[in-house]
C-alpha cells in the first residue's frame, strides 16, 4: 500500500509497518529504493514484527507475528536466528539500533484487529490517534483507498 501511494503523490515520510525486518524485507525490493531516488524518509513501525524478534522463540511460547500467533515456519526461523546469536553471544533484539531521537511506537495487544473473531479492521472515517508526552499527537482518518 505505500508503494501505490508513493507512486500516486509527492511524499515527505512514510510509515512501513513491519515490512523491513530480520523476517521479511519485501520493502528492499522496489519501496526503499523508490523512497531513496525521491528523498521521501521512512520510519520503520514494528521490526520486531510484532514481538517474535524481541522475545525470540526458544523461552517463550511460540510468539506474535502479524499479530497473531507465529506460524510454525516463522517460529523455525527466529529459533535459527537466535542460533547464530547465540554463538557470537549477543542477543536477538541487538539488530534493532535505537539512536538518540528515536521513536518506537508500539501497543497493539493481543486481541485487536486481525486477532479477533470474526477480524476487525479500520474503515473509511474512522480516526486514529496516538500521542507522547512531551512530543505532541499525531491524528489520522481513515480514507477509501482508491
Amino acid at each position: 500500500m505505500c508503494e501505490a501511494a508513493l507512486d500516486h503523490g509527492d511524499w515527505d515520510c512514510f510509515l512501513l509497518a513491519g515490512r523491513y525486518t530480520l523476517l521479511e524485507q519485501s520493502a528492499l525490493d522496489s519501496f526503499l529504493p523508490k523512497c531513496s531516488e525521491r528523498g521521501c524518509s521512512v520510519v520503520v513501525g514494528g521490526p520486531y514484527k510484532s514481538g517474535i524478534l524481541a522475545t525470540g522463540v526458544r523461552n517463550n511460547d511460540a510468539g506474535h507475528y502479524n499479530f497473531v500467533a507465529a506460524p510454525a515456519d516463522v517460529v523455525e526461523k527466529v529459533a535459527k536466528i537466535e542460533t547464530v546469536c547465540e554463538a557470537f553471544g549477543i542477543a536477538l533484539s541487538r539488530f534493532m539500533t535505537l539512536n538518540p531521537g528515536d521513536i518506537i511506537s508500539t501497543g497493539t495487544p493481543p486481541g485487536v484487529g486481525l486477532g479477533q473473531k470474526p477480524p476487525v479492521f479500520l474503515k473509511p472515517g474512522d480516526r486514529i490517534e496516538l500521542g507522547i508526552t512531551s512530543l505532541g499527537t499525531q491524528r489520522q482518518t481513515v480514507v477509501a483507498y482508491t
